[in-house]
């Protein structure tokens, strides 16, 4: 078996340490082991570790949490899962704030050790090609904005044929982008677009929503006019075609296009020829064309409402971007990825969210994709984050809203509705009442014994099946095992 990862687990309880050797033992990794922090570094600094399981209660000069920082400096792209006998929050909080990817209770199981580690290598893998790219674009003045996130099989796919389309010898290749509205079309093709100075080519881009250009204005904003071509053309003027010269146009929302002017930008991509409006001669022009729809365009060259020539004609590369309902797990690196860049826009130091917003947000389907995401963050941020903590509600609030205005299931059928069964759990009716007598509410037991109610209640209708209750629950597997877990000790 040939062993392609290093996994370094540093532990200082010897029995725990070797089971965990043990469990690893028959997999493609290759497994170091430490006892104390001293003999970890030695380890780190002779060889490269992907994933370090790093106990936060060691007995030595150096505590866990304090040693997530030195792996994070030296290693900034291996990441830490953190394991501890004790599911404090308070402490698993403070290991996520420093820097760990996760964390597990002991004892640790090795079906879930099996599936953190290969999230958290997919994870590293991503981190290591960002920290990459934004050492090139650094360099390169073009700024960090275009690196993509994410870490799902999709996004990893998508990157790599977008690198392999970058190295082409053909430069003026036809790039189509799908995916629905607000999934980030534009930041792919930025990220097409930033990868052309390294590979020696002109990193000029040209971006124009079709949308939003008067139907009778295409042909002057396209091609260019020369002066006193119409009435208030007082001056010579370039259009996008020229202004591309040598790098990429993005046309988002292609979908729009007249059907006269399909025609014509058909007729210059194959000639790679424009002529200015009220102009005589030809000028010859060099640049690829990278398109954006969110619309059926097969479905709209059946209704003839879009060229079928043209069709062809632009996606010599079609690329698919995913919903962010089918990656799921990027969430949390796309939270830290906005966040940070608003806090560093305020000035002030970053906060990340705990586990409890990580999962609201991970549970609702973001029918608006990246673009709701980011706006959900921005008024949290803003209205909801009182310097120290955040406030639920108003993430609450953002993000069930279209849950409330949108109760279909993907079959289209009603959403059977199961408040009532969750509000009368006896254990939930009891606490209210008891809190009732009291004249106060334990919100934080409140909280966690409703939501145990829900999952229960879940669980029941799928016959206590792990995985379609996560499902049901928008929360991933390990995640569901967390917390029932954490039930069966309250």
């Amino acid at each position: 078996m040939k062993k392609t990862n290093s996994i370094l687990i540093v532990e200082d309880e010897r029995y725990e340490k070797d089971e965990m050797e043990k469990m690893l033992q028959n997999h493609p990794y290759r497994v170091h082991a430490a006892s104390n922090t001293t003999e970890a570094l030695r380890i780190l600094e002779k060889n490269e570790i992907d994933v370090v399981l790093l106990d936060i209660y060691l007995k030595d000069k150096i505590s866990g949490i304090d040693f997530i920082n030195v792996i994070s400096e030296n290693v900034p792209h291996a990441q830490i899962i953190m394991i501890t006998s004790n599911n404090s929050m308070d402490t698993i909080i403070e290991a996520i704030k420093s820097g760990a990817f996760y964390y597990m209770i002991k004892p640790v199981d090795e079906k879930e050790l099996l599936i953190l580690i290969d999230r958290a290598l997919k994870h590293g893998m991503i981190k290591k090609e960002n920290i990459l790219n934004d050492a090139y674009l650094k360099h390169s003045h073009l700024g960090t904005q275009h690196c993509i996130i994410g870490s799902t099989p999709g996004i990893i796919d998508l990157k790599a044929k977008i690198k392999k389309i970058s190295e082409s010898m053909s430069s003026d290749v036809c790039v189509l982008l799908r995916g629905e509205s607000g999934t980030g079309k534009e930041v792919f093709a930025r990220y097409l677009n930033s990868l052309n100075a390294k590979n020696g080519r002109n990193s000029k881009f040209i971006d124009v929503n079709c949308a939003s250009i008067s139907k009778g204005l295409f042909e002057s904003e396209f091609f260019g006019h020369e002066k006193g071509a119409f009435t208030g053309a007082d001056k010579r003027r370039t259009g996008f075609f020229e202004m591309a010269e040598g790098g990429d146009i993005f046309l988002d929302e292609i979908g729009d296009l007249p059907l006269e002017f399909q025609a014509k930008l058909l007729r210059v991509l194959q000639e790679k020829r424009i002529r200015y409006v009220g102009g005589t001669r030809d000028i010859a022009v060099n640049f690829r064309l990278i398109s954006a729809t969110n619309a059926d365009l097969k479905q709209m060259v059946r209704e003839k409402t879009f060229r079928k020539d043209l069709y062809f004609r632009i996606k010599v590369v079609e690329l698919y971007i995913p919903p962010l309902s089918e990656r799921k797990e990027d969430i949390p690196l796309l939270v830290e990825h906005f966040m940070k860049s608003m806090f560093k826009r305020m000035n002030k130091e970053f906060k990340p969210l705990d586990n409890y917003l990580l999962d609201l947000l991970t549970s609702h389907n973001w029918p608006g994709n990246i673009r709701e995401l980011k706006n959900t963050l921005e008024s949290l941020v803003i209205l909801g984050f009182n310097g120290t903590n955040y406030n639920s509600d108003i993430l609450l609030d953002s993000i069930y809203q279209n849950r409330i205005d949108d109760p279909q299931t993907e079959s289209g059928q009603e959403r059977p509705i199961m408040i009532e069964r969750f509000i009368n759990n006896p254990i939930v009716m009891n606490m209210l009442n008891e809190s009732t007598r009291k004249k106060h509410l334990d919100l934080q037991r409140l909280r966690m014994l409703f939501e145990k109610s829900i999952i229960q209640t879940v669980l029941e209708d799928c016959d206590n099946n792990l995985s379609s209750a996560a499902k049901i629950l928008g929360i991933a597997r390990t995640t569901l095992h967390y917390k029932l877990k954490g039930m069966e000790s309250n």
